[in-house]
């Protein structure tokens, strides 16, 4: 860990998956938050990291094979569509994806707010990105049907804090997998934060 970074807060804010109106036929709901402190951090240092489009491959590696964004008109802030290109391997497994965002940045009183909704998640059938064997989208292994992202940000004292949720449909865990897939799900967001985190830090130092 950096000085003046400290670890991610993790938090389950879904355990049985289900939807506010009992389960998801088929899917499985996981919502999970992140919290960090970075103290002696601008909070427009976290804003600049997150939304450096050109530099993710090499922020988010190796998870992040391709992202790249083109400006588009939102409503109260600035907006994005968002191409992100990312592949996971989980032991001898491989999962790979090309997916598409509606992201908008905004301000909230003292708060700066992102919000990141998925409009479109193709699945590599192989597994191996970059891929010419994207699967129609709901006939897949159903590892994400959609993701959406929510970024809460705020300066206090002269340290920022970052709240990252995540909300992620995908299909119903096979019987024996649900804690393996917790903690796969743990693991990519506390990755996210930590990279977020690392490089807001050097950006702060330069």
């Amino acid at each position: 860990m950096q000085p003046g970074g400290e670890e991610p807060v993790l938090t389950d804010l879904n355990p049985d998956g289900r939807g506010i109106d009992g389960e998801v036929p088929g899917g499985y709901i996981h919502h999970w938050r992140g919290v960090v402190r970075l103290s002696a951090t601008r909070l427009d240092r976290i804003v600049a990291v997150l939304e450096d489009y050109a530099d993710w491959r090499e922020i988010y590696s190796p998870d992040v094979k391709l992202a790249s964004a083109i400006p588009t008109a939102v409503e109260g802030g600035r907006g994005y569509d968002l191409r992100l290109v990312s592949e996971q391997i989980d032991g001898l497994l491989h999962f790979a994806f090309d997916a598409h965002f509606h992201v908008r940045f905004r301000r909230l009183g003292d708060w700066t707010l992102i919000d990141s909704r998925s409009y479109d998640i193709r699945e590599s059938n192989s597994g191996h990105a970059p891929f010419t064997d994207l699967l129609p989208e709901g006939n897949d292994h159903g590892i994400a049907w959609r993701i959406h992202t929510y970024w809460r940000l705020r300066e206090i004292d002269g340290a920022a804090y970052a709240e990252c949720q995540v909300i992620t449909l995908s299909r119903k865990p096979l019987f024996g997998t649900t804690g393996h897939i917790k903690g796969r799900a743990r693991e990519s967001l506390r990755a996210t934060m930590v990279h977020t985190r690392n490089r807001a830090m050097a950006l702060e130092q330069r």
